[in-house]
Order: structure tokens, then C-alpha cells, then sequence
């Protein structure tokens, strides 16, 4: 079983997104781009995890049209959760 993210439709919609706004052909297009095997990109579309790095070249490609956040919400979810606990936490000192 393949572990998905709750950030999963999010993020396949905007791996789409770079596709049309690089203006490349396809998803496997992008894997070349990527320099990165057609599996490894539909992995994180399936499972809407994408590396950080492969992100910002995203990003770089669509001239900031889809952002690195777009394509990693779970590192934003993470430190905005991780926020809110040390404002707990500093509060209640």
C-alpha cells in the first residue's frame, strides 16, 4: 500500500499546472526535464509528496507561476503546525 498524503489531488493538479505553464507536452516530458524516471513523477503525483528540490526546479521552469508550496503543502502544513504548538507552548509558560 502506497502512502497519500491529504495534500495528494493538490499537488497532482499542480505537477498539471507546470506541465501547461512551462509549456511542455506531458507529464513524461516533465520526467525528462526533471532528469527523473515517468515512475518516480507519478509517484508523487499519487501520493502528493514531491523532494523539495524537485519542487524549486518546478518552480524555476514556470518562471514562479507554480510555486515551491504548491508542490510541497506538506512542508508548509508542517511548519505552520509546529508554529501554532511552540505559540501554545510559549503561551502557557
Amino acid at each position: 500500500m502506497i502512502y497519500k498524503s491529504e495534500h495528494s489531488e493538490a499537488v497532482k493538479t499542480a505537477i498539471d499546472e507546470v506541465v501547461k505553464s512551462a509549456g511542455i507536452k506531458s507529464c513524461s516530458a516533465l520526467a525528462r526535464r526533471l532528469d527523473v524516471s515517468k515512475q518516480a513523477l507519478s509517484k508523487w503525483r499519487v501520493t502528493g509528496l514531491v523532494p523539495a528540490h524537485r519542487a524549486m526546479q518546478m518552480e524555476l521552469m514556470t518562471n514562479g507561476n507554480v510555486g515551491w508550496k504548491d508542490l510541497c503543502p506538506d512542508i508548509v502544513s508542517d511548519f505552520e503546525r509546529c508554529q501554532r504548538e511552540e505559540t501554545i507552548y510559549e503561551s502557557s509558560r
